[in-house]
């Protein structure tokens, strides 16, 4: 929808023409740079970082495969 907003005022005023494409990528990039940091930020407020803190090497590598699983699925699950 919003990739589609600026062809939209184009269509109605003519003297916009000559930026929809700029616009559109500018757009198309905003969507895609806030469909990899949201996952993230939203990953990354949980508690689930605390055990990482600590120093067991162990803890740490679990605690980094279960956030690197979390981040992915939640950027999957935000494409659909």
């Amino acid at each position: 929808m919003s990739v589609s907003v600026p062809a939209l005022i184009a269509f109605s005023a003519s003297e916009y023409a000559i930026y929809v494409e700029s616009a559109t990528a500018q757009i198309v990039l905003g969507v895609v740079i806030s469909s990899i940091v949201s996952p993230i930020l939203a990953v990354g407020n949980s508690n689930i970082h605390i055990e990482c803190i600590k120093f067991n090497p162990i803890k740490q590598k679990k605690c980094l495969r279960i956030f690197i699983s979390k981040i992915l699925s939640t950027f999957l699950l935000s494409c659909l």
